[in-house]
């Protein structure tokens, strides 16, 4: 071949070279195939997944996803392990090996009891990233597998823009739902940083409330006169039992003297009931007329107060209304 002849073939292959796109050598991907043996040997197991994965978008094979599974397995990454060799069955079928298959098959029964499953969600378009690794543009196809009991950070990516990332933990055999998305509402209306404060009275829920704890004051009010009449009937007829026994001093037979103990007991009794009852059923009227009037102006709060007297307990109304 003469000088001028070389030169014009050394010429097109130039040309060639600048006008065509490069595109992925196998020798690319056999570098990155050596980069991840040398990783897994020297035990850096997250190294060499990266770089079987490298090897595999360079030049395509189902056999490097039991490299990958290999090497995630070992760096204790449950879930890409799995999804590594379910895939390693799946795209190589018939040709796997049926030593090999077995082998698989019993590492995927192992791991599927040491995971769990994450359904994310982010934005149409997004890339989607679990612990640093991409696992594909959104909407998924289906639901990862993530290792189990252990915590989790997702994040998806868009328009150049790092979404807020969320942590997440699933246990094994489970469903975790992480939503990466950002929801806002374009139509709806700005809310009011400084709400005008609402006055209880206007909304209702104050004389509502008041209403209920009146019924309840008038219930327990009725049921302690109810009791301090029972006790009060009792008394009156202990009392004319031992009028007869006893003569106008009030002086009585002495085997009496445990019936008069009853009938100032009784006596005792219903005065505290009766005064206790009548309190809280006033209380409670009142409490459902404040409760169903308007609230005005000069309007005073009305509490129940205890009272105390001699042969009297009891509890008063205060305040006005």
């Amino acid at each position: 071949m003469n000088g001028k002849k070389m030169i014009r073939t050394v010429s097109m292959v130039a040309a060639l070279v600048l006008l065509c796109p490069a595109a992925p050598r196998a020798d690319d991907a056999k570098v990155e195939y050596d980069k991840g043996v040398a990783a897994f040997t020297g035990e850096r197991y997250k190294e060499a997944a990266q770089a079987f994965r490298k090897a595999h978008e360079l030049k395509p094979s189902w056999k490097l996803f039991f490299n990958i599974g290999q090497s995630e397995a070992a760096a204790k990454r449950s879930g890409l392990a799995l999804e590594s060799f379910e895939s390693y069955l799946a795209q190589g079928g018939d040709d796997v090996p049926e030593a090999r298959r077995e082998e698989v098959l019993v590492e995927v029964e192992r791991l599927r009891k040491m995971v769990g499953m994450a359904e994310i969600h982010a934005p149409e378009g997004a890339a989607v990233f679990v612990d640093g690794v991409d696992r594909g543009v959104a909407p998924l196809l289906g639901k990862l597998p993530v290792a189990a009991g252990i915590k989790h950070t997702a994040w998806a990516v868009i328009d150049g823009s790092k979404l807020p990332q969320k942590a997440f933990k699933v246990t094994g055999g489970d469903t975790v739902k992480v939503d990466l998305a950002v929801n806002v509402d374009k139509d709806s209306e700005p809310v009011d940083p400084d709400p005008e404060p609402i006055d209880p009275g206007e909304s209702g829920e104050g004389s509502s409330g008041m209403i209920k704890i009146g019924w309840v004051a008038v219930g327990v009010g009725g049921a302690l006169l109810i009791g301090g009449a029972i006790t009060g009937g009792m008394a009156l007829n202990l009392d004319s039992d031992l009028h007869n026994d006893c003569d106008e001093g009030g002086h009585c037979l002495d085997d009496r003297q445990p019936d008069i103990d009853k009938l100032n007991t009784l006596s005792l009794t219903t005065d505290i009931l009766m005064g206790i009852g009548a309190a809280a059923a006033v209380t409670g009227v009142v409490l459902l007329i404040v409760g169903h009037k308007k609230k005005g102006e000069n309007e005073e709060p009305v509490a129940l107060a205890p009272a105390f007297a001699p042969g009297f307990a009891g509890a008063v109304i205060q305040g006005r209304f």
